[in-house]
């Protein structure tokens, strides 16, 4: 196989799982307010043009913003009904 046809096979594999990462992001912040999507994945998603998603999971905090958000998510919301 020539370099340039594995070359277009990553790319297409890649996106394609970037394709799947934000149903799945979509999927998890479903029940939320617009204002929450936002400020949890605005940064990391603009991080992702000069990125892989794991550097951005891992390395630059978005994972632990997710998990921190499924954490308070009930204090969160309570908050935002007041």
């Amino acid at each position: 196989m020539p370099a340039s046809e594995s070359t277009d096979l990553r790319v297409f594999v890649s996106k394609h799982a970037d394709i799947l990462f934000f149903i799945l992001l979509n999927q998890l912040f479903k029940n939320s307010d617009v204002s929450i999507k936002v400020a949890v994945n605005f940064f990391p998603i603009m991080l992702l043009s000069s990125g892989s998603i794991l550097t951005i999971l891992l390395s630059g905090g978005w994972f632990i913003f997710i998990f921190l958000y499924f954490l308070f998510q009930k204090e969160i919301n309570l908050s935002n009904e007041k």
